[in-house]
């Protein structure tokens, strides 16, 4: 559990494509007998920060949003990180890798912030994460659900910056930035 607060930001998908990746999620809680997935996923985490002034980086967010148009990712592999974290692995592009990186640069991050050497340039994975905490035993069952229900590669849409705040064992949106039309 996060004891401290940390802020995030994420790319958010497209409606439909939001909805497909929920309900993808949704299945495998089901399959593991747990209630609904957390209302922050689906999403791609952009950069955790310890910054002090939440709506001075939500603004910055924002700027950058509108700078740029709706833009694809495409997921074309399925991951696990340690602790059973199933995830859809992200295929880097310059731009995504480009967004990240001033990201980065907006949120400064000090090096004390909650999972940076994770998510900083050069060591950030891109991904969506679909399920935790999953046991080794149901990994096989819970990748059998995946492909029933997607094909790789696959291209989403990306239509926003969210801020995110996560503190004592909760999430809550700060708000978000759609990208220019």
């Amino acid at each position: 559990m996060i004891k401290e607060r940390v802020l995030v930001s994420v790319l958010r998908f497209d409606a439909r494509a939001h909805e497909r990746l929920a309900e993808c999620s949704q299945n495998i809680q089901r399959l593991l007998e747990r209630e609904a997935a957390s209302a922050s996923l689906p999403h791609i985490s952009l950069i955790p920060t310890d910054m002090a002034d939440e709506q001075e980086l939500l603004h910055r967010l924002g700027i950058v949003a509108r700078s740029m148009p709706p833009f694809d990712v495409i997921y074309s592999y399925l991951g696990w990180f340690s602790g059973g974290v199933l995830f859809l692995g992200i295929t880097p592009t310059q731009a995504l890798l480009s967004l990240h990186h001033e990201c980065f640069r907006l949120s400064s991050p000090s090096p004390a912030t909650p999972w940076i050497d994770l998510y900083g340039p050069g060591n950030w994975v891109p991904h969506c994460t679909i399920a935790t905490s999953v046991p080794e035993n149901q990994r096989g069952d819970v990748i059998s659900e995946i492909l029933r229900a997607e094909s790789f590669p696959t291209i989403l849409r990306c239509s926003s910056i969210e801020l995110l705040c996560m503190s004592q064992g909760q999430t809550r949106s700060l708000g978000s930035a759609e990208f220019a039309a």
